[in-house]
């Protein structure tokens, strides 16, 4: 059996081909967690908040425990009479 020159470059090409992929498929899971983390923080905030808002009608403090909870979130609480 001889061995040539270029023996095992397949494996080779196909290893660097296989880290690309699971690089590319961590990246993007990552990015995905990220965003999701991002929504669950937003509406953990606005769920706090409307507690906060319905339990003592302090609109005010509502408002500065969502922004405190959410920083780069837009806030505005409403209150309605009923």
């Amino acid at each position: 059996m001889r061995l040539r020159r270029d023996d095992g470059s397949v494996l080779a090409a196909d290893l660097v081909l296989a880290a690309a992929i699971v690089i590319v498929v961590a990246a993007t899971a990552s990015a995905f967690g990220t965003v999701a983390g991002a929504v669950q923080d937003d509406r953990e905030a606005a769920r706090n908040a409307a507690v906060i808002a319905a339990r003592s009608g302090d609109v005010v403090r509502a408002e500065t425990v969502a922004r405190s909870l959410a920083p780069n979130a837009d806030v505005i609480v409403k209150a309605s009479p009923d």
